[in-house]
């Protein structure tokens, strides 16, 4: 049975400072979305972004490509990269 993930807030503020925090200088997600255009564009997205998450949210459903992850072994010091989307990787930093 799905609940609702309602104990969580997110205001459009919130998502806007997130987007004003991303590394501009890192690499695209698996959305191939470039960081910089994000935050050049953070003002605009905000809104949206914030509806997109409440209906998420209230639904208790992730949009199916957020669930996806790319992870490739680097064997250097065994270390993982693992790479998502941008918008789940802000939902979830949320959370913490």
């Amino acid at each position: 049975m799905k609940t609702p993930m309602l104990d969580m807030v997110i205001t459009k503020e919130i998502i806007e400072c997130k987007l004003a925090r991303l590394k501009t200088d890192k690499s695209p997600g698996l959305d191939q979305l470039h960081p910089r255009v994000l935050y050049e564009c953070r003002d605009i997205i905000s809104y949206p972004l914030y509806i997109i998450y409440m209906r998420s949210l209230s639904l208790g459903i992730l949009p199916t490509d957020w669930k996806l992850a790319e992870v490739t072994a680097l064997y250097k010091g065994y270390r993982f990269l693992f790479r998502q989307f941008i918008f789940d990787k802000m939902l979830l930093k949320r959370r913490n």
